[in-house]
């Protein structure tokens, strides 16, 4: 099937469900990671719909104004081997996009939805200056604007993901107190679960002073909280070693389950997963 055809066939569903995936958006159904889909022309007759929201536009690029922002269309047939843009642009700004866009190969770009002003950029970098001159800035000041985090191209390609930072001291060593942490504690649940005594001792050996070395860290931090956790951990494993020796196995597994409900809570309240896989302190957390 031509190109064309394809193109024309993908634009009319995506504008045909627009109005449907709004709807599930606003239900709860659409996945909050994906953003609802919905087309540019949609979004400029009902913007409110979709301001604060995370929204995937699949369209092409009518223009780039400047190497970090440009104006997303659908596009329509303009003869038997043509296509144009519909001329109802949206203006994406993607602070970290770091390749030149095809004008001709759809783009899918997710983001939120916000009035365009400097205050809405900021928020996503707050070292991002945005370089469009004052005739656009005047033009669509007020208007929507998709602040994109993800630019992926005709070749499946992310082209504006924001760049992981680098880890900083004290993750570099949570990290490392982690990768004896995490196995050591599986090890002695499943020891624990099979009533093996010497099993037990050898991942306690590992598991106490890595829960020493994240209590430290926190400490250092000055998160209380986290270096509390960390502190009830070790009373915990603790417990499991009291119970293993004197052969109380409903105690050990007991107190099992109490030390990972800690690690779990404690890592879901301090620690993000960024895009590489590796895990940064959360933001705001100390």
């Amino acid at each position: 099937m031509p190109r064309l055809t394809l193109t024309v066939i993908f634009l009319v569903i995506v504008i045909l469900s627009a109005p449907a995936a709004a709807q599930r958006g606003r239900r709860g159904g659409a996945n909050a990671n994906l953003g609802v889909p919905v087309a540019t022309n949609a979004v400029l007759e009902n913007p409110d719909a979709y301001y604060g929201k995370q929204i995937t536009i699949s369209a092409g690029v009518a223009r780039m104004v400047s190497k970090t922002a440009f104006l997303l269309d659908q596009w329509k047939a303009a003869g038997p081997s043509s296509v144009e843009p519909l001329g109802r642009t949206v203006l994406v700004v993607a602070p970290y996009l770091t390749s030149p866009l095809e004008h001709r190969n759809y783009l899918l770009v997710r983001g939120e939805l916000v009035r365009f002003d400097t205050a809405a950029v900021a928020r996503v970098a707050a070292e991002y200056k945005l370089d469009i001159g004052p005739d656009l800035w005047s033009e669509f000041h007020g208007q929507p604007m998709l602040l994109a985090v993800s630019v992926v191209n005709s070749t499946y390609a992310e082209l504006a993901k924001k760049p992981v930072a680098p880890p900083t001291a004290p993750e570099l060593a949570m990290s490392d107190a982690m990768k004896t942490i995490s196995p050591a504690f599986t090890a002695l649940r499943a020891a624990a679960d099979d009533s093996k005594a010497d099993l037990v001792a050898q991942e306690l050996a590992k598991l106490q002073p890595a829960l020493t070395r994240a209590e430290t860290i926190w400490d250092d931090l000055g998160q209380s909280s986290a270096s509390q956790w960390a502190r009830d951990a070790q009373d915990q494993a603790s417990a499991i070693q009291h119970a293993a020796v004197a052969g109380n196995w409903d105690a050990a597994k007991y107190a099992a389950t109490k030390l990972n409900q800690l690690c779990t809570n404690c890592h879901n309240t301090f620690r993000d997963r960024q895009d590489d896989g590796s895990f940064r302190f959360k933001a705001g957390s100390f």
